[in-house]
């Protein structure tokens, strides 16, 4: 069991998902099981030419990152942890979903280019200020897991650094929710596209949201605070978006500039060697005739 003036001391940091106890073995095996399965369909997709694609790197970053913690948070569950390890797991926790948002944002500019050429973009539509809060997001992450001391002074920088870092991953995330619909109604997008697009920035919407309510909020009693509300407002719906991801083809939905490649011509040689219809001709009485 985790040490208990730890435990008591640790409250004002309001970690999401809380300080691992006896409670949580269960859903962190479950969950260890799920993203274990999750990662034969990564292998098969990364091992497919077909559907092979550089942006599978950061769903594995996030699947591999999101295995760690579950077995982290199985093994502090039973035996005794330190600060290191708890701040460990948090960071864990944070990073993993920031890299799951990176992919999202990669569909959205792959789902623009596979319908307007790069040279026909409007400078807008660029996700350069989404992917610089999410680094900037990922910096505050790992600054705020090195600041972790629940006895120092820098515990009410740690907080801010921690609220600043929620806030700045949920603004990201309503920003795809309306760069989406507006790219997609603006330059015609394929519906298809664009409703998975919402689908898994609904998901992330809602693993943002909770996480910021559930940091201010105080009462460690809440509904928000609960285990439930972390197994399932964030366990389930980030897993839910991963094998969303993993559920289809990239090349085919998403295949971006390789869209407006057109396939050389390559004539028939049986037509090449096939006589022509049009002009047939004969030889008749050592002249020819067409």
């Amino acid at each position: 069991m985790a040490d208990i003036l730890h435990l008591l001391n640790l409250d004002i940091f309001n970690f999401t998902g809380g300080t691992p106890q006896p409670p949580d073995l269960a859903p962190s095996i479950v969950f260890a099981a799920l993203y274990g399965l999750a990662l034969p369909v990564l292998i098969w997709r990364v091992s497919n030419r077909a559907s092979r694609t550089w942006l599978l790197l950061r769903p594995a970053t996030f699947l591999l990152l999101r295995l760690s913690m579950y077995i982290l948070r199985a093994i502090m569950s039973i035996h005794p942890y330190d600060i290191h390890y708890l701040s460990g797991e948090a960071s864990l926790v944070n990073i993993s979903f920031l890299i799951l948002l990176f992919p999202v944002l990669d569909l959205w500019r792959l789902h623009i280019l596979t319908t307007v050429q790069r040279k026909d973009r409007p400078k807008w539509v660029r996700p350069v200020i989404p992917y610089v809060t999410l680094l900037v997001s990922i910096i505050l992450s790992i600054v705020t897991a090195t600041k972790v001391d629940p006895t120092g002074p820098t515990s009410s920088l740690v907080r801010g650094l921690w609220r600043a870092n929620y806030i700045l991953s949920v603004s990201t995330v309503a920003m795809g929710l309306i760069y989406v619909p507006l790219c997609h109604f603006l330059m015609h997008l394929g519906r298809r596209g664009s409703i998975y697009l919402m689908f898994l920035l609904s998901l992330c919407f809602i693993t943002a949201v909770y996480r910021v309510i559930q940091l201010h909020t105080l009462d460690p009693n809440a509904p928000v605070r609960s285990r439930a509300a972390f197994y399932i407002l964030e366990g389930a719906t980030d897993w839910v978006c991963l094998a969303a991801i993993l559920a289809i083809n990239i090349n085919v939905w998403y295949p971006g500039p390789l869209a407006w490649k057109k396939e050389p011509y390559e004539p028939d040689e049986a037509a090449m060697t096939a006589p022509s219809t049009d002009t047939v001709s004969v030889l008749v009485n050592g002249r020819t005739q067409v």
